[in-house]
């Protein structure tokens, strides 16, 4: 300890002298002590010297501000004034004490991301690990590169509103896709909304994961699913009511019950142009929410409708007059034509694989999904 304060009086000396050159062997030198004796100083000391690297910071030029920086980054008991000076400095100066330093407080973390450009949210987003709260604030606040290296960063850990928004911002950025389908933290129910706006190969990578799903959460699921669409029914007061003036939950509750919700009465909803029973029909059938059934009954691809109905067993007839009756545009009838033509085509197993993603969604207790329920 006497060979410390030693050479801690002969720093301070050092300080003395006013010259640049003097400053900056002053600086590496005190960084050289926090590096090389990492646990020697007292509170006093850390103090003492924070305050003598500080004052000198404020005239130093950028190189030098960069080259302690990059020492101090990896000093677990480095000078917190310090720190935080060079944290709140311009990108250069600032970056890897925002990428790696352990000793910055999350409250400084915080701060910066509220207040400072999005090349230092970027730089945080690179952290290992990103705490939880640090990455729902840079999901709050980050521009596309900012989420992009927060999703790619598998050291970040996320809340799952976070990360619910994180997937909702993906909708905006394509360049998210690929970096949270490869997420391993990302929740099924998540994974399925995910699916249905990402790419042909985002697609690929969410579906090589369809194999890690519990079967008894996907039959959950879809139980789950179905006994919303009856509880709706329960809740309504047109029981009394049948035919065209019925309520179409009460309508289609009434079918369940009776154990009457099948193909035929798919074709007599579409025949009867009843849409609102239709939907209801055709998401207890398949085992959907209302909400993936609204989003593949808008899909006028009509992709995701033929893998919905190729693992409910309808025939080809009738996925062709489900596809008709959505859209009788000239376009959409070629696309149409080419879909029916393939129906038979679809292998049930990659049918399969994709439903259970899309019957997780019924675990998912998401405001848009709720909505979409009552809708």
């Amino acid at each position: 300890m006497a060979g410390l304060q030693s050479r801690l009086h002969a720093l301070v000396n050092l300080a003395e002298d006013g010259s640049d050159e003097r400053k900056r062997e002053l600086l590496l030198a005190i960084t050289g002590l926090f590096i090389s004796e990492p646990d020697a100083f007292s509170t006093t000391d850390l103090n003492h010297l924070d305050a003598i690297m500080g004052a000198i910071l404020k005239s130093s030029e950028k190189g030098l501000k960069c080259a302690i920086a990059d020492k101090l980054a990896s000093v677990a008991m480095a000078p917190q004034a310090t720190l935080e000076r060079l944290a709140h400095d311009e990108i250069e100066v600032a970056r890897p004490i925002l990428m790696r330093s352990p000793a910055l407080p999350m409250d400084v973390l915080r701060e910066i991301i509220a207040t400072a450009t999005p090349a230092h949210l970027t730089a945080i987003a690179a952290r290992r690990p990103v705490q939880e709260e640090i990455a729902g604030d840079l999901v709050a606040h980050g521009d596309e590169a900012v989420l992009v290296a927060l999703a790619s960063n598998q050291h970040a850990r996320f809340a799952i509103g976070a990360m619910k928004k994180l997937v909702d911002r993906a909708r905006e950025f394509k360049s998210l896709h690929q970096p949270i389908a490869t997420r391993f933290d990302l929740p099924p129910a998540l994974l399925t909304r995910l699916y249905f706006f990402v790419s042909p190969d985002s697609k690929k990578e969410i579906l090589a994961r369809a194999t890690m799903l519990d079967p008894a959460l996907v039959d959950e699921a879809m139980a789950a699913n179905r006994r919303a669409i009856a509880e709706r029914a329960n809740n309504k007061d047109g029981a009394n009511k049948d035919g065209a003036d019925a309520d179409p939950d009460c309508f289609v509750g009434k079918k369940i019950a009776a154990g009457a919700v099948d193909e035929k009465l798919l074709r007599e909803l579409l025949d009867a142009r009843q849409g609102p029973a239709f939907r209801r029909a055709f998401a207890y059938l398949t085992g959907l929410d209302m909400a993936a059934t609204r989003l593949i009954l808008k899909d006028r691809r009509f992709e995701a409708l033929a893998l919905a109905a190729r693992t409910a067993n309808l025939d080809r007839a009738t996925f062709a007059r489900i596809v008709s009756s959505l859209d009788d545009s000239d376009s959409a009838g070629r696309r149409a034509d080419r879909i029916v033509n393939l129906y038979p085509k679809i292998p049930m197993d990659a049918a399969e694989r994709i439903m259970r993603f899309w019957r997780m969604r019924g675990l998912s207790q998401t405001h848009d999904a709720r909505r979409a329920v009552n809708a």
